[in-house]
């Protein structure tokens, strides 16, 4: 039934307590005190609130209240509001602090913290020996009959091999760092095989006469043939049958002396020698000295050197030396065709170096230790007239023979027969035809470009660049026919020892440098395009060498790098590698 609100006349369709519009009690009762929760007057705020609906304060409550407001002042009533919300207590006396709250406890960490960890095997000093796998027991070092041990160094000694700081001494056939700091570098760590220790004088004795410093690269020798093969294959995983056959066949036919390997050093074959560590040490270091000190030098600090690195020229080598070569694939053919064609660009260059170096850091290592054999060991040391002789004689044991140009290639046939052409215009070279037909008259023309090479005569650089295109077609038809000669070799030690008389001989790994700061880009570059590059002279190798034995030696002061290589830049117009420019 419905029902009218006293007070505001609303109409009331169900029955309630109250009217929904202004709240009034529908049955005219008073409100109670309990009823008014906003209420701010001086009450007890501990009081039942269950009545939690009812939010209404009575007309004679509220009316009070605002009375009260009205008188007190502003911190009264910031006074009361804070009471409210700070949870103040009231007393007889007013408002008053009540007690303070416990500390909340600290919150217990719900994660487990393992405890602190540290890898053993992370530590250098903790890590195995690679060698123990194929290496018998170490034992003491015994010395040689006549001769007192050595004693450890303990620090930088004036001319003595390893200047700088010694971290312990090793045992044989194990590792030591070494320090470079009184060498004028930074001091650096790296791995030294100490178990002939004559290798890393040789490296020091370059560095101090020549200015070449290979002392931060390996040098490894092999005592075995396994160890030899391991070495080389460097960890290349292949099957146990082919890697016997392969240890077998460097036991029987131990024909590698030594070889270095671009970004893992020198190995030197100790298999291949009678008594490596007696009466055949001098050869065994001259080897390395051969093989690091010279062709380690060409591959590490010139552009061609590094390029062939980075192709991946080492992977083929070898795989054609050991048989690694599991599938056939096309790019090893044409990887070896751009191999033999960038190689034979630089034989005279690479060669003639690693000849020259060989041969006066070994009469240097003489000088240090007499009576030790170093002088006796044999290199590739000649003379012009000595050298020249030989290819006389060689002209006369081969005279008529044809010439086998199935086994030669069209590059190299057509700069031999260009050279011959322009000799046969000057009246210095005789033959019939439009080509050279027997052997004799290549050697006959190798004497003369040879000759004219190494003279003091008018001979300009652009022409000097033909002759010694000229030479390596020779030198290659030299090795086909089995003319006892060694012009790569012999022919490129007496170019290195004329620059040596120009320019000194700090000046000669200069030269090297610049005349290997060549790139071909061996790796996208096709067949015949190298071939194209290695035929312009300015591309060639050792063309740019042949160049620079035409230039004057007073252009440039003796021993003086920067200067023979601003020297170059000047006259030959060749880009000067980085740390040889002013």
């Amino acid at each position: 039934m419905a029902t009218q609100c006293p007070k505001c006349g609303e109409r009331i369709l169900f029955q309630m307590e109250r009217c929904p519009r202004c709240q009034s009690p529908a049955d005219q009762r008073p409100p109670e005190a309990t009823d008014n929760y906003f209420g701010m007057g001086r009450r007890d705020r501990a009081r039942d609130r269950t009545d939690a609906g009812d939010r209404s304060a009575g007309r004679s409550e509220r009316a009070s209240l605002e009375g009260e407001l009205k008188g007190g002042t502003a911190d009264t009533g910031r006074n009361v509001v804070r009471s409210e919300l700070d949870g103040f207590v009231k007393g007889p006396d007013g408002y008053r602090p009540g007690p303070a709250a416990p500390p909340a406890p600290a919150p217990t960490p719900t994660y487990h913290q393992p405890a602190a960890y540290r890898n053993p095997y992370l530590d250098r000093a903790n890590l195995p020996d690679p060698r123990a796998q194929f290496m018998p027991p170490a034992r003491p070092q015994e010395p040689l009959p006549g001769t007192t041990p050595r004693p450890p160094m303990q620090g930088p000694i004036p001319n003595q091999p390893y200047q700088g700081e010694r971290v312990g001494q090793a045992a044989p056939g194990t590792f030591e760092r070494i320090g470079l700091g009184a060498a004028g570098f930074a001091t650096a760590e790296f791995v030294l095989d100490n178990r002939l220790p004559e290798l890393g004088e040789a490296d020091q004795v370059a560095f101090d006469a020549l200015g070449i410093d290979m002392r931060r690269q390996k040098s490894t020798f092999c005592e075995n043939a396994q160890e030899w093969t391991e070495r080389l294959r460097g960890g290349e995983e292949i099957p146990p049958a082919i890697r016997q056959a392969i240890i077998q066949n460097a036991r029987d036919d131990p024909h590698f002396l030594g070889v270095f390997l671009p970004a893992q050093g020198l190995f030197v074959n100790g298999a291949a020698f009678r008594d490596p560590m007696g009466s055949d040490k001098p050869r065994v270091v001259s080897t390395a000295v051969h093989e690091k000190i010279g062709h380690g030098f060409c591959n590490t600090f010139t552009m061609k050197g590094d390029e062939e690195t980075r192709a991946g020229s080492a992977l083929f080598r070898l795989a054609s030396t050991f048989g690694l070569k599991q599938i056939d694939e096309p790019m090893y053919p044409l990887w070896y065709q751009k191999k033999q064609i960038s190689l034979r660009s630089s034989f005279f260059l690479e060669e003639g170096f690693a000849s020259w170096v060989q041969y006066h850091v070994m009469r240097l290592m003489g000088a240090r230790h007499p009576g030790a054999g170093y002088d006796r060991v044999p290199t590739h040391e000649t003379t012009p007239e000595r050298l020249l002789g030989d290819i006389q004689g060689a002209e006369q044991r081969l005279a008529g023979a044809p010439i086998a140009y199935r086994t030669l290639e069209e590059y190299l046939a057509r700069w031999l027969n260009n050279e011959a052409e322009r000799l046969r215009e000057e009246g210095l070279l005789e033959f019939r035809g439009t080509r050279l037909e027997t052997v004799d008259q290549v050697m006959r023309l190798a004497r003369q470009c040879l000759g004219s090479l190494l003279s003091d005569g008018k001979l300009g650089p652009s022409r000097a660049q033909g002759m010694m295109m000229a030479l390596e077609a020779a030198d290659r038809l030299s090795d086909v026919h089995q003319a006892g000669l060694q012009l790569r070799y012999e022919g490129g030690f007496l170019m290195m020892e004329r620059l040596r008389a120009l320019f000194g001989e700090r000046c000669v790994p200069a030269a090297v440098r610049i005349a290997g700061n060549v790139r071909y880009n061996l790796a996208a570059v096709s067949v015949d395009d190298l071939t194209k590059a290695v035929s312009d002279p300015n591309y060639n190798t050792d063309c740019r060498l042949a160049a620079m034995l035409r230039l004057p030696a007073a252009a440039a002061p003796r021993n003086d790098a920067r200067q023979f290589a601003g020297l170059v830049n000047e006259r030959l117009g060749y880009s000067v590698p980085e740390g040889l420019g002013n």
